[in-house]
């Protein structure tokens, strides 16, 4: 079961290509760093809960707060939360929706200092309104200036931890299939185009997807996800079935012809989200892994490629900016050849907090096949 709702009304891991498959490392450097890892998780879950808590106690109740709830928007820190297919609860903003400015419009004008404090009060007051229970990770609108420096503050003192990450932005000025892709450089304009020849669109439903998403994780050798893929199937399972929903699974697999009628497999598919906060963003992005003796074709190199374009062709569509929600080293590869996105890319807020709960979850698991030895 998952939650989604507001912070106001409670008053009580992208990216765009497959999770990385894990470098190998020596035996003992391996230990040594899961160690050093493992206490440094046990450390930043004490301190953010502990922050956390601190937090709620200093705001939860506080008298000097009456009237000022109105300084929030009632959606400023909207999110979801609930069991992971670990056992852990966690959450964020909406997949569909960065975290905006969180303050009401006609307040983002008024700059003097003694005003701004008022504002970072306001919002310490709103954070200590989430759930104590759940490790929450709410990623910012990469655009977001206003109040920055403000909000960052608010978030770590209130136990969160304040991480950057870098993410492609482009917006496009067209709708039109070729128009966009002259905007390529030459040989990104060949590869789409060739893709387009060879591979027709095609859409799953959100179980197909995942199950396409966790079977390729596995042909690659990803044994765990660093996204909480049962939680998020079932969040956006539930928003795509309302009318006024805006999520799309786009997929690609090669066309049929009269020698060889298909159905084909699906060689690569994108789950992108639009929200009211103006961006498209390419939120799972999945691709068919090339195996030996495998009966199916090979999945076609470019089929990614071809997604993507299309995927800019709706933002193109829709008046909205392409957010390519993070990205890999492999992803950063891909987006640069396009030669739309920019210099380099926008960096993006990540606010993050551990909870003593998951963590003692995670150390108990991991301790449960060495009881027998012990009996």
């Amino acid at each position: 079961m998952y939650y989604f709702t507001t912070a106001m009304s409670l008053h009580a891991p992208h990216q765009p290509a497959n999770d990385p498959a894990p470098k190998p490392q020596p035996a003992d450097e391996g230990n040594v760093a899961r160690y050093k890892r493992r206490l440094g998780s046990i450390a930043d879950a004490i301190a953010s809960s502990l922050a956390f808590q601190w937090n709620r106690v200093a705001y939860g109740d506080s008298p000097s707060m009456a009237g000022r709830n109105n300084l929030l928007r009632e959606d400023a820190l909207n999110f979801y939360h609930g069991e992971n297919e670990e056992g852990l609860i966690t959450g964020g903003n909406p997949h569909w929706a960065y975290l905006s400015n969180p303050f009401n419009p006609a307040h983002w004008a008024a700059g003097s200092d003694r005003y701004k404090e008022i504002r970072y009060h306001a919002l310490r007051a709103g954070l200590a309104k989430l759930p104590a229970s759940a490790a929450l990770k709410f990623h910012a609108d990469p655009l977001l200036e206003e109040d920055r420096s403000l909000i960052r503050r608010a978030f770590k003192n209130a136990g969160f931890k304040v991480e950057n990450r870098p993410t492609f932005l482009f917006k496009p000025d067209t709708g039109d299939f070729d128009e966009l892709v002259r905007q390529f450089p030459d040989n990104a304009q060949k590869n789409v185009l060739k893709a387009a020849r060879a591979l027709e669109l095609t859409t799953m439903d959100v179980d197909s997807f995942f199950d396409f998403y966790r079977a390729n994780l596995q042909d690659k050798g990803v044994t765990r996800s660093h996204f909480s893929l049962d939680l998020d199937q079932k969040v956006l399972k539930e928003e795509m079935a309302k009318d006024n929903s805006d999520i799309k699974i786009i997929a690609a697999r090669r066309k049929s012809t009269p020698n060889d009628p298909g159905p084909h497999p699906i060689d690569a598919a994108i789950l992108h989200t639009r929200g009211a906060d103006g961006y498209v963003k390419l939120l799972r992005v999945s691709y068919r892994i090339a195996k030996e003796n495998d009966d199916l074709p090979r999945p076609h190199q470019q089929a990614i490629k071809l997604l993507v374009t299309h995927a800019m062709l709706y933002a193109g569509q829709n008046g909205a900016t392409l957010d390519t929600d993070g990205f890999t080293p492999g992803g950063r590869t891909l987006y640069e050849r396009f030669g739309v996105f920019g210099e380099k890319p926008h960096d993006q807020d990540v606010y993050s907090r551990s909870t003593i709960r998951n963590i003692t979850r995670v150390i108990v698991k991991k301790a449960e096949p060495l009881l027998p030895k012990f009996a």
